[in-house]
C-alpha cells in the first residue's frame, strides 16, 4: 500500500490528503502513517498551508527556477518541523515533572509496604512517610 500511495503523489502539483483518502479508500490516519513511512526513503514536500503532498523531481529534470522554488519549500518544511519539535519539547516538560513526582510516590509506597510487612514496631515510621507524601 505504501508503494501505491507513493505512486499517487505527483511531482508537478500537490495532492491533498482528502484526494489520497478518496483514491485509496483509507482513513486520514492511515494516509498520514503511510506518508510518514514513505518519507523515510523519499522526499515528500508538504507545508502547513494544507496544499497537500508533492514528490520531489530529480534535479536532472528541474529547471533552475524549479530548483529555487523547491529549495524554499523544503527549507520552509524543515523550519516547520523544527518548530513542532520545540513545541513538543515544551509540552513534555510538565509531563516529565509529573513522572518524577509519581516515581517518588511509587518508591515511597513500596517502602511503606516493605516496612508494614515488618510488623507493629514500624507503625510510627509509616506515619512519617505518609506525611512526607502529602507534601509532594
Amino acid at each position: 500500500m505504501k508503494e501505491i500511495i507513493y505512486d499517487l503523489i505527483p511531482e508537478d502539483r500537490f495532492i491533498t490528503k482528502k484526494e489520497l483518502m478518496n483514491l485509496t479508500g483509507m482513513d486520514e490516519r492511515s494516509v498520514r502513517r503511510y506518508i510518514s513511512d514513505i518519507r523515510k526513503d523519499h522526499s515528500v514536500i508538504s507545508l502547513s498551508s494544507g496544499k497537500g503532498y508533492k514528490k520531489s523531481k530529480s534535479t536532472d529534470d528541474m529547471t533552475p527556477d524549479e530548483m529555487k522554488i523547491e529549495y524554499e519549500m523544503v527549507k520552509h518544511q524543515i523550519a516547520e518541523s523544527n518548530s513542532r519539535i520545540r513545541e513538543l519539547k515544551k509540552n513534555m516538560k510538565s509531563s516529565i515533572a509529573r513522572l518524577k513526582i509519581l516515581e517518588k510516590y511509587i518508591h515511597i509506597w513500596y517502602n511503606i509496604y516493605e516496612i508494614a510487612k515488618g510488623g507493629r514496631k514500624w507503625k510510627m515510621e509509616i506515619v512519617l512517610v505518609q506525611v512526607h507524601i502529602q507534601h509532594l
